[in-house]
């Protein structure tokens, strides 16, 4: 009979054998299991943070697309929560939005017709001049400006924010 101290493993084989190491790897696998997870990401990223998206809209003949208003469709996974609306500035077409980083496809609405209702919904941030009726040129729908799977406004708003963005109306 041999006289060698048996392992963990072994003991809890035999009758009367200490469980200590069965007990012990028992604790330890979930642990190391919900560490291991934990350290992989296995909850949701951190959405991040919004950002000042600014620039303007203009015709091809580089007059100023004034009174519409833009709807930023998100393409990417990490911005998928928010889609952003911004009305253009009645008189010059300059836009400023926030919104999450990443990719978007913009397209053109019917601008809203008179002021909005008392405590209802608007688009955010209002123009300084307010909006005429009929602002949308009718090619703007046939030219595709108003539907995401069509528009050739395809654009990426950078982390740190853009300042710049241009988009012309192409009939």
């Amino acid at each position: 009979m041999s006289t060698q101290p048996l392992r963990a493993d072994e003991q809890a084989d035999r009758p009367g054998g200490t469980q200590e190491g069965t007990g012990t790897l028992l604790i330890r696998l979930p642990l190391s299991l919900s560490v291991f997870l934990l350290a992989a990401g296995c909850g949701k990223p951190t959405p991040p943070d919004p950002v000042e998206a600014r620039g303007h809209v203009q015709y091809a003949n580089r007059k100023p697309g004034t009174g519409l208003v833009l709807i930023f469709h998100p393409q990417d996974e990490a911005n998928c929560r928010h889609t952003p609306t911004v009305e253009t500035d009645a008189e010059d077409g300059t836009f400023s939005l926030s919104c999450l980083p990443g990719r978007y496809k913009v397209t053109v609405a019917e601008p809203p017709q008179g002021p909005p209702p008392e405590g209802g919904p608007s688009v955010a941030p209002p123009s300084k001049t307010p909006v005429r009726a009929g602002k949308v040129p009718a090619w703007v729908t046939s030219a595709g400006y108003k539907n995401p799977r069509e528009t050739p406004w395809d654009i990426e708003v950078p982390a740190s924010g853009t300042n710049d963005l241009v988009l012309v109306l192409k009939p």
